[in-house]
């Protein structure tokens, strides 16, 4: 027997989805934990669900474009470039941030006065294409040591079966943001 539904159904399952993220909420309580630390609280705090923005539409666009390594990281560097990198820190892919989603990549981590500071008024578009892909290694973390790969190769190991079920659904599923801090970057 054919499988019927309502015009309205297929009206629903035809419409894009809205996407949406969460935003961590201020306290009246400023002594409160999740108020007072960098990282401290979060399990605790309150966020409310609201449309995504398009200048994290556009982040999430853009970091899903990038290439990615096994034992690599997703590193924004002082001059405005993401770049994602191997444990040795070569460079296998990059993008020049405007102000904005600058601003929109540091506001899904946790607020830290310091990145404040260092990341004020920085727009890597300004930055030569050539030295997004190399930069300067004082802009990138260090390598990572033979013990740090072992331990990566294990614990890949020990996982693998939930870290490629997890790959699959980042695959197919909408980037979950999680705004929780909101940064005073960019120059009025």
């Amino acid at each position: 027997m054919a499988e019927t539904t309502s015009p309205e159904a297929n009206i629903e399952a035809q419409a894009p989805k809205e996407k949406y993220c969460h935003v961590k909420q201020p306290r009246e309580d400023k002594n409160h934990p999740s108020e007072r630390s960098d990282t401290e609280g979060y399990a605790n705090a309150t966020f409310i669900k609201q449309p995504l923005d398009k200048d994290h539409e556009e982040l999430n666009e853009l970091l899903k474009s990038l290439p990615h390594d096994d034992q690599g990281i997703l590193h924004v560097g002082s001059d405005g470039v993401v770049r994602t990198l191997t444990a040795d820190r070569d460079v296998l892919g990059a993008v020049a941030l405007p102000p904005r989603l600058l601003k929109a990549m540091l506001d899904i981590l946790p607020y830290s006065k310091e990145a404040e500071d260092k990341f004020r008024g920085v727009d890597g578009t300004l930055v030569p294409r050539e030295q997004w892909f190399h930069p300067d290694k004082s802009l990138l973390p260090p390598p990572l040591t033979a013990e740090q790969k072992e331990e990566g190769r294990k614990f890949r190991e020990e996982h693998k079966e939930v870290l490629e079920r997890r790959k699959k659904e980042m695959e197919t599923e909408e980037r979950k943001v999680v705004i929780i801090s909101d940064y005073d970057i960019i120059l009025k």
